[in-house]
């Protein structure tokens, strides 16, 4: 995965779980010592939905905070995750997004604080998906505020607590401005309200095979669209849905396993690459449109270019 994403005038931080092989942990040094722009961090046992998730996320970028380097959007990205766009893509698609965060705006279940009270918390819940594109500004406030932290501890012993990690930080514009964030209560509340008033059209528009919408960090198919095979409720791609995933509008896809039908991270890779050298037209003006960065304008919900992006 690190090959397919790689560029030297980028920054990396990687976390390897404490439970990795030893062979691997053994290359993963050497990587670090090999390449100045990627820090490899040795941490505990990393396992889906545990803490370490979101505690090795922070650690990294707490790395990636005080780099000099003058990067200025953080992608998470996973081992399983490969490049819909290529890097120059990437950059142009980051350009219109205006310093913006792009990441998941759901509402949060309560179920999921488990035993603990959810008025304790120190900002109001949101779930997100882990896999978001953040602005650096948006990052150094985050490592360096109390409020941060303070849901980190929070969200100690609660159920997959990476996915309330994002959304509540950059979701809470009010009560924790950072640069780029949104109101999430305000989003979600409009939405409904769309919803409602709109549902014949919203059916339609959840039919298109490629749409717009205002979370693109990350393509990841949780129906029976599938033509790999399904794992924890999402699609492990294989071969036949790549032309599907090529003409997807998102950074990057999840998930692609290198042990089922390899040929489709390979052949897509491949078509990155060939794109990197003869590039192809990208109509950028459609990121620009996103709900997020309009509203970011002060462009009101109601005058948005493409409301139905909210979903």
């Amino acid at each position: 995965m690190l090959s397919s994403f790689y560029r030297p005038q980028n920054e990396y931080c990687i976390a390897v779980s404490g439970g990795a092989e030893p062979m691997f942990k053994l290359i993963m040094g050497e990587v670090d010592q090999c390449f100045s722009n990627i820090r490899v961090l040795n941490r505990p046992r990393i396992d889906w939905g545990s803490y370490e998730i979101i505690n090795s996320t922070f650690a990294c970028l707490n790395v990636l905070s005080s780099s000099e380097t003058p990067w200025k959007y953080f992608q998470y990205l996973a081992g399983v995750d490969i490049p819909l766009k290529t890097n120059l893509e990437m950059v142009e698609i980051l350009k219109q997004w205006n310093d913006t965060v792009n990441a998941e705006i759901t509402w949060f279940q309560p179920k999921r604080i488990r035993s603990k009270r959810i008025e304790a918390a120190p900002l109001p819940l949101y779930k997100a998906s882990l896999s978001a594109t953040v602005p650096r500004a948006a990052i150094d406030e985050i490592v360096q505020s109390s409020e941060a932290r303070s849901l980190l501890y929070f969200l100690l012993n609660t159920s997959i607590p990476d996915e309330s990690f994002w959304g509540t930080l950059t979701g809470n514009a009010d009560k924790f401005p950072v640069p780029g964030g949104t109101d999430a209560a305000k989003w979600l509340e409009y939405r409904e309200r769309y919803r409602k008033n709109h549902s014949e059209q919203l059916k339609s528009f959840e039919k298109q095979k490629y749409r717009m919408r205002y979370y693109l960090s990350r393509y990841q198919l949780w129906d029976t669209n599938c033509r790999g095979k399904m794992a924890s409720g999402s699609c492990i791609f294989g071969i036949s849905d790549l032309p599907d995933l090529l003409k997807q509008p998102h950074l990057v896809a999840h998930k692609l396993y290198i042990d089922f039908e390899p040929a489709a991270f390979f052949c897509g890779l491949k078509e990155i690459r060939s794109r990197e050298r003869k590039p192809l037209e990208l109509d950028v003006k459609p990121y620009k449109e996103i709900p997020q960065v309009e509203l970011s304008m002060g462009i009101p919900f109601e005058n948005l270019s493409h409301p139905l992006w909210l979903f």
